[in-house]
């Protein structure tokens, strides 16, 4: 973090440090809050690939259902088509909802890859058994939601939230941290005064004499004659 002419102060390692723990406190609160939900759909496969089967919906239940599933290879609507059932008790013929639906996401189930054909429903009053006949292998989900699923389902999605805001403010303090390095090592660099390379030049010669003015006398000189004898005129 501290690389590139960075250097790290000690409020920015302890930024560091207390960003990353509360990093790792968000995961792992995200990770249970996504287990909770996740531990709902297991162990919910009723019937696993077969042809003839009878099921149970019984009451209890916020949503009473069970999602009927086929194999990649087949057909969603020639699947339905072959599809019977049949409520033991009252003889009635039951119908799924909701069939065919190519937006719903694939199921993986013991290396396969399953398909949606429709959402069967509990009719008003008739829990019981109901009895599956159809010309191809049939998997059932159990898609009930208990009152205390759906507190499970709303407490895990809450603590997955709150661990993905943890994991963010740990994400902030470590880009805190990383701005306290740098600026600790923008302030160190100008601390240092920059070095002087070289001398101011030379200077060659003496500067010209300056012209004062006004007018100067010049030296008379005075030619005399050698002094002797002469001859005196009368």
């Amino acid at each position: 973090m501290c690389d590139g002419g960075c250097a790290c102060n000690l409020p920015a390692k302890i930024l560091t440090a207390v960003g990353a723990v509360i990093a790792a406190i968000g995961i792992i609160i995200y990770i249970v809050g996504v287990t909770q939900v996740a531990s709902i759909a297991d162990d919910r496969m009723l019937v696993d690939g077969q042809r003839n089967f009878e099921f149970q919906l019984g009451g209890g239940a916020v949503f009473d259902s069970v999602l009927f599933l086929h194999d990649e290879g087949v057909d969603c609507d020639t699947h339905l088509d072959s599809l019977s059932i049949v409520h033991v008790d009252t003889n009635t013929v039951e119908s799924l909802s909701f069939t065919c639906f190519w937006t719903a996401e694939p199921i993986s189930h013991n290396g396969k890859t399953l398909y949606e054909i429709g959402t069967f429903f509990a009719p008003e009053g008739g829990y019981g058994t109901f009895a599956v006949t159809s010309s191809y292998p049939t998997w059932v989900v159990d898609a009930s939601v208990t009152h205390a699923e759906i507190n499970t389902v709303i407490g895990g999605t809450l603590m997955g939230l709150v661990g993905s805001v943890v994991v963010l403010v740990g994400m902030i303090l470590w880009c805190v941290a990383c701005c306290c390095c740098c600026m600790a090592g923008q302030q160190a660099v100008a601390a240092q005064a920059p070095p002087t390379y070289g001398q101011a030049p030379p200077t060659y010669g003496q500067a010209p004499p300056t012209y004062q003015g006004g007018a100067q006398g010049a030296p008379v000189v005075v030619v005399g004659q050698p002094m002797g004898n002469q001859p005196c005129e009368a």
